[in-house]
């Protein structure tokens, strides 16, 4: 039996070290974060990594905190990723499950067999089709019948209904960031030299995203490359998706949703192919307009009409960014029924 003494002597120095927090592999002193650090780490400018403290919750102050001076997207960690297949679907399952319910989706590898993954480099495009790159701008250029035979139209597309419509398909080439827009159509963007990473926004954001305050209408004026948060606050409320796409890849961005396009370093080449599925806003808004006469609407423009009164700002007489969520929410109410 030790004497307890002993046990004291020996006991003592590791319950200080317990207590105290003890040294770290440096001998620093570790310690628990002060008042001080703890009212620090609440704001938001905890390092990454830190211990989470009590009152430590998600806030638009401490987004704003993170995302301000730095890429759009850096607010939050992204809501989710965008759905991926390795593998084409239906037609049907694609309206169905996808374009009638505006869910964005990536078909991995969908265009590996394409002429154009292989044929379309800078010599080949400026000796066959009179199209040359320049600089580091983003340029769209319409397809010519005879560009068009080097791409496919996805399987997805090839169906009765789909033949009987017009598509337009562009090729999009550059090396800058693309700005946070929409495109009025359905749209498949098919990527053929330089991975790229894709941000997508639900048209429910619109009025976080500024879209009342465009100088150009579906271009958001906020700085995708460093976000002004003082000026552009509700951004920190955005959620988003995230898409990252590789040579081959293409990814479906439903109507009107918000898009920003960020490519890795070097030379940029992708293919858009777009069509109608739905009315555009402004055919939608006019239809809406001449149901308000009526006394009994159809159930979806009845929900658009509600909707519209209530969606974003309701105060403000006319709001794009309100008639965008406004025409979101009609198509997430009509494909529920």
């Amino acid at each position: 039996m030790l004497p307890r003494y002993f046990l004291l002597v020996v006991l003592a120095p590791l319950l200080y070290l317990k207590v105290s927090g003890g040294e770290n592999n440096d001998g620093n002193t570790q310690s628990s974060p002060s008042e001080e650090g703890a009212e620090f780490c609440t704001k938001g400018d905890c390092p990454r990594g830190s211990a989470v403290v009590p009152g430590d919750e998600e806030t638009p102050e401490r987004r704003r905190g993170r995302g301000h001076g730095r890429p759009f997207g850096s607010h939050r960690e992204p809501a989710g990723a965008v759905t991926a297949l390795p593998y084409m679907i239906s037609p049907q399952d694609f309206h169905q499950h996808f374009v009638a319910k505006h869910r964005p989706l990536l078909f991995k590898g969908g265009a590996k067999h394409w002429p154009a993954l292989t044929l379309w480099d800078e010599e080949y495009l400026k000796q066959h089709f009179n199209t040359q790159q320049d600089g580091n701008q983003n340029k769209a250029k319409e397809l010519n019948p005879d560009m068009k035979k080097d791409v496919m139209l996805p399987t997805c597309l090839r169906c009765e209904e789909m033949f009987s419509q017009s598509f337009t398909t562009q090729l999009h080439t550059g090396t800058g960031e693309d700005r946070l827009h929409i495109d009025t159509q359905e749209n498949l963007l098919v990527v053929l030299r330089g991975p790229r990473t894709v941000l997508l926004v639900s048209p429910l954001h619109s009025n976080d995203v500024y879209a009342d305050e465009a100088e150009v209408l579906g271009v958001s004026p906020v700085d995708v490359n460093s976000v002004d948060m003082d000026k552009y606050p509700r951004v920190a409320d955005v959620q988003y998706q995230q898409a990252e796409l590789e040579e081959g890849d293409l990814l479906y961005v439903p109507q009107l949703w918000w898009r920003q396009v960020r490519p890795d370093p070097g030379r940029q080449q992708a293919v858009s192919i777009r069509w109608s599925s739905k009315p555009a806003s402004k055919q939608a808004q006019d239809t809406n307009k001449q149901a308000q006469g009526t006394k009994e609407q159809p159930q979806e423009q009845s929900l658009l009409s509600q909707e519209l009164k209530t969606a974003g700002n309701p105060d403000r007489k006319y709001s794009y960014g309100q008639w965008l969520a406004a025409h979101e929410l009609w198509v997430q109410n009509v494909t529920s029924v």
